[in-house]
């Protein structure tokens, strides 16, 4: 009796040993090998969370602190919480030629060298846009070699200034929703009407939710203007499930229309304005599943420099004050909470798609 009581303490220290100094090797022990308990583990799925930011440049002065400092400096205040997200969509604003020429300052042909362009995925990034204005700073050439760079080094990339597409589409996964993210640029006109219906009726069958991601507005107005309106509606009675712009540079207001939110604008992610308050801050907006519908999430940001960071308590509640007087009343709740949950029928696709 003695004998087997020591062989069993033996072998739980054995155990023991092995769990707290080799966790790689029982890491590499399929789950279903533990049995119920494995079967647990695997039940316990961390819920998917989606973020989408605003424009990101890594051009001109951005580029000349990441020499000069590290490759990492305009992520150094806000790659952790990147880290938090599943996806982290953004509007990469600029060109890639194949010859990089630094941006001089003050100029507006945005190239960024390719070094650069690949921090993006090793600071938390997974998908990128280019329908925006600098898309074609240099020439379809530097369009397409953007692309390529980007999606060379791990990124999911689409959008186009010239188009609205189902071939210019990206997908998230959000839990067990498919999320179809569709780029669209409207700075100078507005898109194709029927290329936008067209690719949102398509995306019906094939994603959960549509989310249209737009350039538009005009820059450092703190308000939507009324071709962002327009189009916004237009957006929604096409079927678009939420409608989330970049461009003007500064937070634009959050509507309401259908019980489909419109965030105007996100402002600035990494840029190199700060000579005013309004170009500072930023806003990232996370998704979630909740029951029944979408939980959008806002995180205020504040950028000293080139890169931002989340903002404070007190710097939060102030800025979400502001945010919410300017925006849609029947939000005023939410916003103020930092938080909008918005139904959505689910699933949306046929059964069986």
């Amino acid at each position: 009796m003695t004998r087997h009581f020591s062989i069993v303490i033996v072998f739980g220290i054995f155990c023991i040993s092995v769990l707290f100094l080799y966790p790689r090797f029982i890491e590499s022990i399929p789950i279903s090998h533990f049995g119920v308990f494995g079967a647990l583990k695997q039940e316990q799925k961390v819920p998917q969370k989606i973020l989408f930011v605003g424009d990101v440049m890594l051009a001109r002065a951005v580029e000349k602190r990441m020499y000069t400092h590290s490759f990492a400096y305009p992520y150094v205040g806000i790659r952790d919480f990147l880290e938090a997200f599943s996806s982290v969509i953004g509007n990469f604003e600029a060109s890639i030629p194949k010859i990089h020429v630094p941006t001089p300052f003050m100029q507006f042909a945005f190239s960024v060298d390719k070094s650069i362009a690949k921090t993006l995925v090793s600071n938390g990034f997974t998908h990128m846009t280019l329908a925006n204005n600098h898309a074609h700073d240099f020439g379809l050439a530097g369009h397409e070699n953007a692309k390529n760079v980007l999606e060379e080094s791990g990124l999911k990339v689409a959008g186009s200034p010239s188009k609205v597409s189902f071939d210019e589409v990206l997908y998230a996964e959000l839990d067990d929703l498919r999320i179809a993210v569709v780029p669209i640029y409207a700075v100078v006109s507005p898109p194709s009407y029927t290329e936008v219906r067209k690719t949102l009726e398509a995306l019906a069958s094939t994603s959960d939710m549509q989310i249209a991601y737009v350039h538009w507005g005009d820059e450092y107005v703190l308000t939507n203007n009324t071709a962002q309106k327009k189009l916004a509606y237009f957006l929604i009675d096409s079927g678009a499930d939420a409608v989330i712009g970049h461009h003007p540079h500064v937070v634009q207001n959050i509507s309401l229309y259908k019980d489909v939110p419109i965030f105007y604008s996100l402002g600035n992610f990494i840029f190199d304005q700060y000579w005013e308050e309004n170009v500072k801050k930023g806003l990232a907006v996370g998704l979630q599943k909740e029951k029944g519908g979408v939980n959008y999430s806002l995180y205020p940001l504040y950028k000293a420099d080139v890169g931002p960071s989340v903002m404070g308590a007190k710097e939060r509640e102030s800025f979400l004050v502001e945010l919410a007087q300017r925006s849609d009343k029947a939000l005023t709740e939410g916003i103020l909470k930092g938080s909008l949950v918005i139904p959505l029928a689910i699933p949306r696709r046929p059964a069986g798609e």
